[in-house]
C-alpha cells in the first residue's frame, strides 16, 4: 500500500470522527451547551495527545508560543461557531458551510503570505459562494445565524490553518494540537463553570465521545497529511458532509432538500479544486 493510500485512509477516517462528533455535539445540545461541549471537547483532547506524546516522547512546550495561541485563539472560535451551528440546524449544513475554509485561504494568502492567486482560483470562489446560497436559501426577512455562523467559523478555520502553515516549520503536530486543545478548553471556562457538573450519565458520556472523536480526528488528520500529498486529499477530506448526511438520517430523521443538495456538491467540487490547484502551484514553485 503507497503512502499516498495510506494517508487518504487515515484523513477518511479522521472525517468520519468529526462528522460522528458533530452528531453527539447535537445530541448533547438538550442537556450542555455548544461552549459546554468545546469545553470537554478541549480538555479529553489535551488528556489523549497528552498520553500519545508521552509515549512517543515528545516535548510539548512549544517554540513560538506566541502563535501557538494565536492558532489556539482562533480554533477555539471557530469550534464555538460550528458548534452552536450544530446544534441549531442539521449537521450536514452547518460542515459543509464550516468547510469553505479554503475559500477564505485564497484572500488571506493574498494579504499575509503574498501569493499570487488566478482567475480560476477567483471564479472557483464565486462558484462556492453560489453554492453557499442555495445551502443557506438567504430570507432578507429573517437572518439565518446558525448557518452565517457557521460560514463565519470557516474564515476563523482558515486563519488557524495559515499559522499551522507557520508553525510546523517549528513545532511537532501532537504539539500544536495538545495546545490547541488545553487552550480551547482555558479559554471558554468561565462561560461554563454550571455546566462542569453534568446532569447525567449521559450527557457524561456524549461530551466524552465528543473529546476522543475530536482529538483522534486531529491525530488522525495529522498523519495522513504527514502521508499523503494534502491537494489531493481535499477530495477525501470532503467525505465530513456526506457522512454528516447519514447521522442527520439515522439520528435525526433529517435529509437535504434539493437545493441544499445541489448547493452542497457546488461547495465540495469548488473547496476540493480550489485545495488542488494551490498545492499543485505550490509544488511547481518548490514552496
Amino acid at each position: 500500500m503507497t503512502d499516498q493510500i495510506k494517508g487518504a485512509l487515515y484523513v477518511l477516517a479522521a472525517v468520519f470522527c468529526f462528522s460522528l462528533m458533530s452528531a453527539f455535539v447535537k445530541l448533547a445540545s438538550s442537556e450542555v451547551s455548544a461552549v459546554g461541549s468545546v469545553f470537554f471537547r478541549g480538555l479529553v483532547g489535551a488528556l489523549f495527545v497528552g498520553a500519545v506524546a508521552h509515549y512517543r516522547k515528545i516535548d510539548l512546550r512549544g517554540v513560538r508560543r506566541g502563535l501557538l495561541t494565536l492558532r489556539a485563539l482562533s480554533g477555539t472560535i471557530s469550534l464555538v461557531m460550528v458548534f452552536y451551528a450544530y446544534t441549531r440546524m442539521s449537521t450536514a449544513a452547518a460542515m459543509l458551510l464550516n468547510q469553505m475554509a479554503p475559500v477564505f485561504m485564497v484572500p488571506l494568502a493574498v494579504v499575509f503570505l503574498k501569493e499570487r492567486t488566478s482567475a480560476v482560483h477567483i471564479a472557483l470562489v464565486l462558484v462556492a459562494f453560489a453554492g453557499v446560497g442555495l445551502v443557506l436559501k438567504p430570507d432578507f426577512r429573517q437572518l439565518n445565524t446558525p448557518g452565517l455562523l457557521a460560514l463565519l467559523s470557516a474564515f476563523f478555520a482558515a486563519v488557524a490553518y495559515l499559522l499551522v502553515r507557520r508553525l510546523t516549520a517549528t513545532e511537532h503536530p501532537l504539539t500544536i494540537v495538545f495546545w490547541f486543545s488545553t487552550l480551547s478548553a482555558l479559554f471558554v471556562l468561565p462561560w461554563v463553570f454550571d455546566e462542569l457538573l453534568l446532569s447525567s450519565g449521559r450527557a457524561l458520556m456524549l461530551v466524552l465521545l465528543v473529546g476522543l472523536l475530536g482529538a483522534a480526528g486531529q491525530v488522525l488528520l495529522t498523519e495522513g497529511y504527514r502521508l499523503g500529498e494534502a491537494g489531493k486529499l481535499a477530495v477525501v477530506g470532503s467525505m465530513a458532509s456526506i457522512f454528516c448526511v447519514l447521522w442527520d438520517w439515522l439520528l435525526f430523521n433529517l435529509l437535504p432538500d434539493l437545493w441544499t443538495a445541489a448547493g452542497g456538491m457546488i461547495v465540495i467540487v469548488s473547496c476540493a479544486a480550489i485545495q488542488v490547484l494551490r498545492h499543485e502551484r505550490s509544488d511547481r514553485i518548490g514552496t
